[in-house]
């Protein structure tokens, strides 16, 4: 598995679907207006494996799940271990899905 970015948009509900290996997700992006956060569901087929998560910058995001994903992080890239607000989405906020050979370059990236 290698690196990829999915970029978050000012739209406040996105779906991704993306292929990892031979598994097929789909990633939900939705913005909390009245608490002012980004959060995120995971779908493999009709199956939740996340629901609500929240969107905290610089941190891995799933690794508590025992589900068959990890690496996962949202990333501000003007400020990477600040959180994502809907101002800064576009270009300069990411999801990221690395590979545990790639997480030693992600996390060089961040410091």
């Amino acid at each position: 598995m290698s690196t990829m970015k999915i970029p978050l948009f000012k739209d406040k509900i996105q779906t991704s679907r993306i292929l990892i290996g031979q598994d097929r997700y789909t990633f939900r992006f939705i913005w909390n207006n009245s608490l002012s956060f980004w959060s995120m569901d995971i779908k493999q087929g009709s199956d939740y494996l996340v629901r609500g998560k929240m969107l905290s910058g610089g941190t891995e995001l799933i690794n508590q799940y025992r589900i068959p994903l990890s690496n996962i992080y949202a990333i501000n890239l003007a400020n990477p271990n600040q959180e994502l607000v809907l101002e800064d989405t576009g270009a300069s906020s990411i999801l990221v899905i690395t590979s545990d050979l790639a997480l030693t370059l992600l996390e060089n990236s961040l410091t």
